[in-house]
């Protein structure tokens, strides 16, 4: 992958390389809340919960994506 470049130039603004935690934590509290569900009420009514109720996206760690110029900024275009 030597020559692989960003075909748009947008990036995450981060306060952190990777959300890869982040992730493994919300999907975590997922499982086990549906889990939990399963076990717990009849089931003809089981719900599976909603994303809003495990967790919150704004408490990621990158806070969301932006656009940059890539003459300004030709590193940022490498991968």
């Amino acid at each position: 992958m030597s020559r692989s470049v960003r075909k748009t130039p947008v990036m995450g603004w981060a306060a952190c390389k990777s959300e890869k935690r982040d992730k493994i934590i919300w999907h975590r509290r997922m499982r086990a809340m549906i889990r939990q569900r399963l076990y717990q009420e009849n089931m003809d009514e089981i719900l599976i919960p909603l994303d809003n109720e495990v967790g919150n996206v704004w408490a990621m760690g990158k806070d969301g994506k932006g656009w940059f110029d890539s003459r300004q900024h030709p590193k940022l275009m490498r991968k």
